[in-house]
């Protein structure tokens, strides 16, 4: 079980129902799918959403933290921008 809580400026959000996934890979790779979402939403309403998941597990331990800004490199890196299109230019090798 992990917990996913959102940190911005401000009170924290607290995750309270968790979500159940076998492994800390699984975590990240939730933490960041959901991250960009997050950011995808904010971006279509004109807002900068500025932020980190606090990824905890069921002993209320930290076990990973992922920043929102670098969700936005993650997918520009992968060729992907948050709507789903290519950006990616063919450059002669």
């Amino acid at each position: 079980m992990f917990f996913f809580h959102v940190v911005q400026d401000g009170p924290r959000i607290e995750d309270l129902e968790g979500s159940d996934l076998p492994d800390l890979e699984s975590a990240r790779e939730y933490a960041v799918a959901s991250a960009q979402e997050l950011v995808a939403n904010a971006v279509k309403r004109g807002k900068n959403w500025v932020g980190t998941f606090d990824v905890r597990n069921a002993a209320d331990r930290t076990v990973l933290v992922v920043a929102f800004p670098p969700v936005l490199i993650v997918a520009e890196a992968q060729g992907a921008l948050l709507d789903g299109t290519s950006h990616r230019r063919d450059v002669p090798t």
